[in-house]
């Protein structure tokens, strides 16, 4: 920063003793003059260090408790778990929202599901005491799973029927709740995945990393064989969370450094306008920490031209 005469000649980089515009009683106050046309700026950059997310509106889905995560994608008439057949209980295709890789999604979910004949019945989160795995392990096309009876489980496919790829290894959601309680998941393509009420036993939320190269995502509920028996349903909420790349917001503001007694505390104050009597209005008021310590005025945004001052405060 460089200090101007009062004849504009550039000086050293030291504050010029200018006496007080104002009648209080005070000692006499350092002023800097600033100008963006003649000072070297001080740069203060703010960086994002993780991946910036934006969200988009809640989309609803309803997941009837017959929905078959093995007919996933399959055409109309295809069978699967014992008893089941697409459509009748194909999983519900989420067809609202974009299905983009690198996207983040959460979820919410609500309602009873009953497996076994309509018994048993649970909420989202499945029967906590209970964890089957597919009768028919993995099956046309994708993977098998353990999870609790009646969950919420989603499974991400490409465009293509998933019979034409061979189905990656299956998920534990068992007994122990760490794996159910994850904070993030990135399944695999045709990997069934634990969705559940969509909560953490904290209450945050699970977010789930959309794979490469999926396009499309099916929802539906835990059983080992026979959904076309169970009753109920949920209601389950989504949000995309879109990945932003991230960034970096480069500033440029008047850097101060004050010189003082260590503990004390002192006024910063400022004017646009050293002519105007009693134009000095306050910036903040600092203790110092250290001495010489810095301060950023971050306020001064396009301003051509600030003259500072600091005062000691009683």
């Amino acid at each position: 920063m460089h200090a101007l005469s009062k004849h504009g000649r550039p000086r050293d980089n030291r504050a010029e003793q200018i006496p007080p515009h104002t009648k209080a009683p005070m000692k006499t106050p350092l002023i800097f003059k600033i100008s963006q046309h003649r000072w070297t700026p001080c740069l203060v950059a703010a960086f994002l260090l993780c991946t910036r997310l934006e969200a988009a509106s809640w989309t609803t889905v309803a997941v009837f408790s017959q929905a078959d995560p093995w007919l996933a994608g399959m055409p109309a008439g295809t069978t699967a778990s014992v008893t089941d057949i697409a459509t009748n209980q194909s999983p519900v295709e989420l067809k609202d929202i974009p299905i983009i890789p690198g996207n983040i999604l959460i979820f919410s979910g609500v309602g009873l599901v009953s497996h076994g004949g309509g018994t048993f019945p649970s909420g989202p989160e499945g029967l906590v005491n209970s964890f089957p795995s597919h009768s028919g392990g993995a099956e046309n096309g994708i993977s098998d799973i353990i999870a609790p009876y009646n969950a919420l489980v989603g499974v991400f496919l490409t465009a293509n029927e998933p019979t034409n790829s061979v189905a990656p290894s299956r998920l534990k959601f068992g007994w122990s709740n760490t794996n159910r309680d994850y904070a993030i998941i990135t399944p695999l393509l045709q990997q069934v995945f634990y969705i559940g009420s969509g909560a953490r036993s904290d209450g945050s939320l699970r977010r789930v990393v959309v794979p490469t190269g999926a396009t499309r995502l099916f929802l539906g509920t835990m059983d080992t064989a026979s959904w076309n028996n169970n009753a109920g349903g949920f209601t389950v909420q989504v949000q995309v969370q879109q990945n932003i790349a991230p960034m970096l917001d480069l500033k440029m503001y008047p850097g101060l450094l004050v010189t003082g007694t260590i503990g004390q505390r002192y006024g910063i104050e400022f004017t646009d306008n050293l002519q105007t009597t009693n134009a000095w209005q306050t910036l903040t008021n600092i203790v110092l920490l250290e001495s010489p310590q810095y301060y950023f005025d971050t306020s001064a945004g396009a301003t051509t031209r600030r003259f500072y001052r600091a005062i000691q405060v009683d």
